[in-house]
């Protein structure tokens, strides 16, 4: 078990991680997200652990013995009635990718109902290019993942 300083390297090397991992997933690399300078620990500065996610306030957890409740009123705090609070938390040994997400869930829905409907509309626009277009356009092509003639197009290549 960690304790005193190994456990606040741990939190604040958690924190580092999944602004990392958000920065490659999300905004391919760019460095959006980092670290909130003296969070973890312990220190409750009443800011989240993450800076540069809009509209979310994160507290990570990086522990064997993870306290829901007490994350979600740290997560809370933080957010100021401004930010949903979520708690993202994982034990030793477990991918990133792999982490737990905890919002509540009059939060989630919200996020899912959205989700929903993007997804029905995506599902419509791609029924209706396929319905009108010939098989072979480059926006099917895209839309089946191929993009040989995008790399075609910016090098003037056939």
């Amino acid at each position: 078990m960690v304790s005193g300083r190994g456990a606040k390297a741990k939190g604040d090397n958690y924190e580092r991680e999944l602004a990392a991992y958000i920065n490659k997933e999300i905004f391919r690399g760019e460095e959006i997200v980092s670290r909130t300078p003296l969070s973890g620990g312990g220190v409750h500065t009443g800011k989240a652990d993450l800076e540069g996610l809009k509209y979310l306030s994160v507290e990570a957890k990086r522990t064997e013995k993870f306290s829901p409740h007490t994350a979600m009123r740290q997560a809370e705090a933080a957010a100021n009635d401004k930010n949903i609070p979520v708690v993202i938390t994982r034990k030793s040994r477990v991918k990133t990718g792999d982490s737990w997400v905890m919002l509540k869930l009059s939060d989630f829905l919200p996020m899912y109902h959205d989700y929903l409907i993007h997804e029905t509309q995506r599902e419509l626009l791609r029924q209706a290019i396929y319905d009108v277009s010939p098989l072979e356009t480059p926006i099917l092509k895209a839309a089946k993942g191929d993009d040989t003639w995008l790399r075609e197009w910016k090098t003037g290549d056939e």
